[in-house]
């Protein structure tokens, strides 16, 4: 069974809701009778084992039409359900508790308690039919083959067997199922298709119509619904055709604006009377009348109201001509404004317009740029207006816009004064033609882009790519081995090229250069302990001068300055300006040694070690006439550079 099938409606029955609960007394071996009933009120059968409940039926006015079957007393269970909500009311009887349940769930109501009405066993089809077009008594048991064909003939579904019983019977007299076979259905179905054809019937009357048309089983009445459904479909396609009439007359009228048009157009659509339309029209056509005639009283003036639109629109095209600083593509746009306007208002605005781009255009530059080639050959020429002040183009404002087509120089950014001429060249490259190379630099510790840059080359030139391609300060940036590329080009190839690169790092950190120096100090002072000569006393002045010192010995490794003086007067640019008399002489030691793990100590026990060594370096150390002292050291990735001023005074 269908479930989206269920039809509600009023209860006309209750009695068989109430009988199912009988028990049957029969034997399984010989089967049990099953009594068939008809209801002719609503069209339904009915079964039952009990004869108690066939003949209260038959009392009520159900006609009795013989044994259907023999049923089984025991096998699979089969269900009785109850719909007091359609139309007469309605059993149903299925095998599936979970399809029963269902029902129930949907406001059917358990026959017999919930308990099976019949078993399905034995050798015997019992076959079921449906009839989509009944309320009430929509399926139909039998196990009369020729019955059951019958009724699919007739227009019911199905025909499957519902379940197994102990054996047939005749088929009943007088058999009711007949009465929904063919001739019925065929006049129904007709009786529906003809009604859903009535094209100027509504969705909501055609529903209506075919409502009664199932809810009725007398042919006669089927006839009279039809007949009152045509009816009303004739009536609205007559009206329909006079509003058509209507619309195209007033469609036809050429005196009245378009809102009155639509106005009455949906007021005429929406009428639901010939005299309602004929009165919509009648309004209309008044209108129609008096548009007519006011159009005849304003010809009289358009004379002379042409020819002073005329006198005006001369004028302003001698104002457009006679503008000092519009273009001459804008004067053409403007004049051509001013002869198509069609009133005075529209001239006048457009020479206000005129003076104000004129003002304008007083306060703007012209740029001609020159677009060239990868080789420098002429690809078009671009002008510009541009307004006094600050400008930027792209490449696409100067209608250079193929994909492949790639910025290379000239000046897309600047500033112009009011009506300043300006010519720039802009070159740019057709990357299909040359071989385009992309070249990125790597931070090698952490992965970062460093820097990005893009180079062509012309068919068959050699490309060559090195660290110092990249541009980078070497101070800064450093790359191990030998990354360098070479090859030929070839037009229209993309090449990546990654270099990586590592930070410039000194031999030694500003922290191991603060522990460098103070380590030098106590070696030097122990030094001279050891060998019975007075400490030096570390002076900040001269330690300045000594680090102004290394950091030249790192260029120019030489007690001559870079700029040919003695080494002595970088004491005084340290700002050492009040030595006076008091100053004996100077000294300097410089050394400059190599790797030193970023070990300050280490680097400075190294540095005194050489000078120790060196007579001429060992001597300036150990010169008792010495009493002060400054240490500089200046670390490079390459080495680590130190210079040793040394002061001697009165004041020892």
């Amino acid at each position: 069974m269908k479930l989206n099938n269920i039809i509600l409606g009023t209860v006309t029955l209750s009695t068989l809701g109430l009988i199912g609960g009988l028990t049957k007394q029969a034997s399984a071996s010989t089967g049990v009778s099953v009594y068939r009933l008809y209801n002719p009120n609503t069209g339904e059968h009915f079964y039952t084992e009990n004869a108690y409940e066939k003949n209260s039926l038959s009392n009520s006015g159900w006609k009795y039409e013989g044994i259907g079957w023999q049923s089984a007393t025991s096998g699979t269970p089969v269900y009785r359900v109850y719909n007091p909500n359609a139309k007469g009311g309605d059993h149903y009887y299925t095998m599936s508790r979970y399809e029963a349940q269902s029902l129930i769930s949907q406001g059917w109501r358990w026959d017999n308690g919930g308990k099976p009405s019949f078993y399905s066993a034995g050798n015997t089809n019992l076959y079921v039919a449906y009839n989509p077009n009944a309320q009430s008594g929509s399926h139909n048991y039998t196990t009369n083959s020729y019955e059951q064909n019958s009724l699919l003939k007739g227009g019911w579904k199905y025909g499957s067997v519902a379940w197994k019983v102990m054996g047939s019977a005749p088929a009943p007299e007088n058999n009711s199922s007949q009465q929904l076979q063919k001739p019925f259905v065929k006049d129904q179905n007709n009786a529906i298709s003809q009604i859903s054809g009535f094209k100027y019937l509504s969705d909501s009357d055609k529903a209506s119509f075919v409502n009664s048309i199932k809810a009725t089983t007398d042919v006669k009445k089927m006839a009279t619904i039809v007949s009152n459904a045509q009816k009303i479909n004739d009536d609205a396609k007559s009206l329909n055709d006079t509003k058509a009439d209507a619309i195209n007359t007033a469609n036809g009228f050429k005196h009245i604006s378009d809102v009155d048009r639509a106005s009455t157009t949906s007021a005429i659509n929406a009428a639901t009377s010939k005299d309602a339309v004929a009165s919509e029209l009648s309004k209309l056509t008044d209108k129609e009348k008096a548009g007519a005639l006011k159009e005849l009283n304003d010809a009289k003036d358009k004379a002379g109201v042409l020819k002073e639109l005329n006198d005006a629109k001369d004028k302003a095209i001698s104002t457009i001509n006679g503008m000092k600083y519009l273009q001459a593509d804008q004067k053409s746009s403007f004049v051509s404004s001013v002869k198509a306007s069609s009133d005075l208002n529209a001239v006048a605005s457009l020479v206000s317009k005129v003076q104000s781009q004129d003002a304008i255009e007083a306060t703007k530059g012209t740029i001609t740029f020159e677009i060239v080639d990868f080789n420098g050959n002429h690809v078009s020429t671009v002008t510009k207006r541009v307004v006094e002040g600050s400008y930027s183009f792209t490449l696409s404002d100067l209608g250079v816009s193929n994909s492949n087509i790639k910025f290379l120089s000239g000046d897309l950014n600047g500033s112009i004064k009011a009506q300043e001429n300006k010519s720039l060249t802009i070159k740019t490259v057709d990357t299909s033609q040359v071989q385009t190379v992309n070249v990125t630099a790597i931070d090698e510790e952490t992965g970062n882009v460093i820097k990005k840059i893009t180079l062509y080359y012309k068919d068959g030139d050699t490309v060559f790519i090195s660290p110092s391609t990249m541009g980078l300060n070497p101070d800064d940036w450093m790359s191990p081995g030998d990354p360098s590329t070479s090859f030929k080009a070839n037009a229209g190839v993309v090449y990546d090229h990654t270099i990586n690169f590592t930070v410039t790092k000194p031999q030694l950190s500003d922290d191991q250069i603060a522990v460098a120096n103070a380590a030098f100090m106590q070696l030097i002072n122990q030094y001279r302990k050891d060998n019975g000569v007075k400490e030096l006393i570390e002076d900040s002045r001269l330690d300045a001068g000594s680090a102004i010192r290394a950091k030249e010995t790192s260029t120019v490794f030489s007690h001559m300055r870079p700029d040919g003086t003695g080494f002595n007067t970088a004491i005084y640019q340290a700002g050492i300006t009040d030595l006076g008399d008091n100053v004996i002489g100077f000294g300097e030691n410089i050394a400059s040694t190599g790797a030193s793990n970023n070990n300050g100590a280490a680097a400075a026990l190294r540095l005194f070690t050489m000078w120790k060594n060196s007579p001429g370096h060992n001597a300036n150390m150990l010169d008792p006439d010495f009493t002060r002292m400054g240490i500089g050291i200046y670390a490079t990735p390459i080495g680590i550079f130190a210079s040793t001023l040394f002061l001697a005074t009165y004041d020892k």
